[in-house]
């Protein structure tokens, strides 16, 4: 039976996957190249996502590009999402708000979270399409609530800069999840006494947390603490 799989796109993109856990950028290279050629859309997102960062392979954004945008065109929203963020990095591409923001819209429409948070982001900020900063807000919080621990740093802090007590449990939210900023920002809060009881302890954890993940920030903070 695996035999008989062994050339499915599907198993192909599984495989490669798997290759990539184990440390083996070679072989997951070559079953997402095989994938892709199917087309298959997660391989394809795969392959350039290998292309863009140069694992296995030389590194070429421009290639990585084409691999996003025939993904993108199959409605494929991890890469509909990747491939505005380039346009709003100019990261392979001409830098392109407002196809950044298009392609943005398109992964936002399907639930993604790091697309709906930019997409939000787009919104605040006036970025390839007119400033509506309630209606960034609402995305916003959407993709909060969608779990994308960027979207939680990004309304926590908006909330806080508008005075806002609700910000400190999004960052809470953000920290838990991982993000080095959001764990540096809420050990500040704590440190300070800022819309949360002050707490040296909880925030030289913290501090250590994000430190440790080369957070300069909390690197500071936490060697000030000790």
């Amino acid at each position: 039976r695996l035999a008989a799989l062994s050339a499915h796109p599907v198993f192909l993109n599984l495989a490669g996957v798997r290759a990539a856990r184990a440390g083996d950028d070679a072989a997951a290279l070559a079953c997402f190249q095989s994938a892709a050629a199917q087309p298959y859309a997660p391989a394809l997102y795969r392959l350039g996502d290998a292309l863009a960062a140069g694992r296995g392979v030389e590194a070429s954004p421009a290639q990585a590009i084409r691999c996003f945008e025939a993904a993108a065109r199959q409605g494929y929203a991890p890469a509909q999402a990747e491939l505005g963020r380039s346009y709003l990095r100019g990261s392979g591409v001409p830098l392109n708000r407002e196809t950044a923001f298009a392609w943005l819209a398109r992964a936002e429409a399907q639930g993604h979270p790091d697309g709906s948070t930019a997409h939000a982001l787009c919104l605040i900020r006036g970025y390839g399409a007119a400033a509506d900063t309630a209606k960034g807000m609402l995305a916003m919080r959407r993709a909060a609530h969608r779990g994308s621990a960027t979207a939680q740093l990004a309304l926590g802090l908006q909330l806080l800069e508008h005075g806002d007590p609700e910000g400190v449990d999004w960052l809470h939210c953000a920290a838990q999840a991982g993000n080095a900023k959001a764990q540096a920002r809420f050990a500040r809060c704590l440190s300070e006494g800022m819309n949360v009881p002050r707490d040296p302890e909880a925030a030289a954890h913290w501090n250590a947390q994000a430190a440790h993940q080369g957070e300069a920030a909390a690197q500071l903070a936490l060697g000030l603490a000790l």
